[in-house]
This record gives structure tokens, sequence and C-alpha cells, in this order.
């Protein structure tokens, strides 16, 4: 099996990280912890530093191998190690089996629910699992409780599958398919799955990654982008659209794969990165160069500023886009959709190592009016 590519996930609160050498005092005290090892299927009591050293090297080497993705679990303000989690792969069968544990010290915060829920994201999007399943102690209801949440389903009892410490343990059995994954999904309200005349914009997904890099790839492209190099090779993409998948939904944004109805075709994606706190948000968009001078991107940012403004909740009062003054062609898709320029930071942008000035539109709440007809999108 090909290598997992270590990769580095992040919540509100966690970090999730391949786990190191520095790591293994942290784990060898949590793990120290009968109640830790009494909860888990393999790790052994008492627990020694040369346990963690071993384990730690184990899960490098699973890794290579491509039949385990593990991380540390760590707190994002000060990076104490918490915890473990961690995916065995099937890769052949596009499955996987979700395990866990948190140290008692951190019991009782939703630490596990967390970690566990980008987890599960992080399977069905980067490793394109089609199942993950877990098992649990029928003693150790919490586990249970963290799985159900996520949506996993009841697939029956394994009775007495497990001896540990000379006690037997029936095992309950959960699973997720990722079709049930992808309707809990689809269901967030932060990240709907919009239609317009001639197109459906659904959240990006990381089985997009081909599709993403034969837009992205092009130089045309990846002039109007600050964040895509060019040349872009497509690990370069996979990594791109890992950070998109990460960032946009902690901060309660999407990306939409822009999809041409009829075809089925992904031409282009758009996305908003909201700001609560100011009721505002900041749009982008990119189209394949085949796809330019026919109106979609107008047609597609009218919806998501439809959305933004009427059916989000909380809706936003204002909604701003920039773009770099060589690129006029953005400016006239957003005073078609009725932007007012604001002006131009100048400076404002690093791409390639020069600064690069950028000119700023915005639209208010009030500002919006009945979105523009097919026939009013023009070129753009």
């Amino acid at each position: 099996m090909p290598p997992i590519e270590p990769i580095t996930l992040r919540t509100d609160r966690l970090v999730l990280r391949p786990p190191s050498n520095d790591d293994a005092h942290a784990i060898a005290k949590l793990c120290g912890d009968f109640e830790i090892a009494r909860t888990t299927s393999s790790i052994p009591h008492p627990y020694t530093l040369d346990h963690a050293r071993e384990f730690i090297e184990f899960c490098r080497s699973e890794r290579e191998a491509g039949s385990a993705a593990n991380f540390a679990i760590t707190l994002t303000d000060t990076g104490e190690v918490l915890g473990m989690i961690g995916l065995i792969v099937d890769a052949e069968s596009e499955r996987a089996e979700l395990g866990y544990w948190i140290g008692r010290p951190f019991w009782n915060q939703g630490h596990a629910t967390d970690a566990a829920r980008a987890i599960v994201d992080y399977g069905f999007q980067t490793l394109a699992l089609q199942r993950i399943h877990a098992g649990y102690f029928a003693s150790n209801e919490a586990s249970g409780v963290v799985q159900r949440k996520l949506g996993f389903q009841p697939e029956g009892v394994q009775r007495r599958h497990i001896v540990r410490f000379g006690e037997p343990h029936d095992l309950d059995m959960y699973a997720l398919l990722r079709e049930q994954w992808e309707a809990r999904r689809d269901a967030d309200p932060f990240r709907p799955t919009l239609r317009t005349e001639r197109m459906l914009l659904r959240p990006l997904s990381f089985r997009d990654a081909d599709a993403c890099h034969e837009i992205w790839r092009h130089q045309t492209v990846a002039d109007g982008v600050l964040s895509i190099p060019h040349p872009l090779t497509p690990e370069q993409t996979r990594e791109r659209l890992q950070r998109i998948l990460t960032d946009a939904p902690r901060r309660t944004g999407c990306v939409w794969a822009i999809i041409l109805r009829g075809a089925d075709q992904l031409i282009g994606d758009c996305g908003l990165e909201p700001d609560d706190r100011h009721l505002r948000g900041e749009l982008g968009y990119c189209l394949h160069p085949d796809h330019w001078n026919k109106g979609y991107a107008t047609e597609a940012l009218a919806e998501i500023i439809r959305w933004s403004f009427e059916d989000r909740d909380p809706a936003l009062q204002r909604l701003s886009a920039d773009h770099y003054p060589e690129n006029p062609a953005s400016g006239r898709v957003l005073e078609k959709l009725g932007f007012q320029r604001e002006g131009v930071q100048r400076g404002f942008l690093l791409k390639d190592g020069v600064r690069r000035d950028a000119v700023r539109w915005a639209k208010l709440r009030e500002e919006s009016s009945e979105p523009a007809s097919a026939g009013d999108f023009g070129r753009c």
C-alpha cells in the first residue's frame, strides 16, 4: 500500500499531528493510568517510557506502510498532549477502524468528540474511505456517546470478544458509511448545497482533487489567486485542498464546487469566509479558463450572496472581495452583482515574493436587491 502522508489537522481547540519522539514522556504519563488501559484493547499496564517510544515508532512505520494514520491530540493554546486518535486502514476495502483515548485529566470536556469528528472527516475526505467502524467495551458508555454524536450506527454486539486483565468484555460495534457522513455534512447549515439555473453548488470534497488540479494548474488561474502557486504539482493541489477542507469548516465557512448541471462537470470553485462577530464575509472564486466569459462566476456568486444575506443564520450584513488591479474582469463581475469599489489597498498581498495591490469591493445587506435574472449574467 502507498504511504499515508503525514498531515496536521486542526479544530477550534485542538491540533492533531503525527506523534514525535518528544511526546514519549507525555504519552507514558497519561497511559500509566490504569483507567486508560482498562478501557482499551491493547495498552499494557504498567506502561513505561519504553512502551511509549515503541508506540511512536510503530505509528511511523504503520503510516509509511499505508496501514494506519495515528495522531497525537494536543491543545491549540499550549501544545500539551492529551491523548491519541487514529485509523487502522484497509485501503483495498476502502474502510478503516477508528480508535482513540483521552487522558483522564481531560475527560468530560468534549475533546474526544472534537478530535473524532476531525478524524472522521479526514478519513472520508482525504483517504476516500467508504466505511469507518469502531467498537467499545459495553462498560465504557462514554465512548459510545462519542460515536453516536458523530452519526455512527449500531451493528451488533460481539459477546466476550476481548479479555483484558483476566476479564472478558462484550464489544459494542458501530459504523458510519460514506453516504451517511455526506448526508450529515450536507445538512450542515453553514455548508448547504445551493442551486442556480445552470449550476449546482455543493461543498468541495477531497474526491474533487483531480478536477481541482485541472483548474488550478493553469497559470492564468494561479495569477489571479493568492494561494495558488505556478507551476502546481498534484501533491500541492492535495495539500491546498486539505487546508481548505480543514480551515473552512473550522471558521464556519465553505468552499463550493461549481458543477454544471446535466454535464455533471466541475468547472471551478467559490468560497465564503465569514466573520460572525462582525457579521461580514469575504468572497473568492476561480474558474477553468475554458469557461470564462459565459456568466458562470456571476451566476454562482449571486446565489451565494443571496444565501449569505437571506438564508444564513446569522445573516451577514456585509460581503467584500478583492482582486489584483491587473484582473479587471473580476471587478466587472462584482460590479454586475451590485458591489461598490471601496479603494485600493497598496502592497496588501504578498505573492511569489512580490507585494501586490488589492482592489477592494463590498456590498451591504441593505443594498441587496432581487437576484439578477439569467439574461443579466452577461459574459463574466
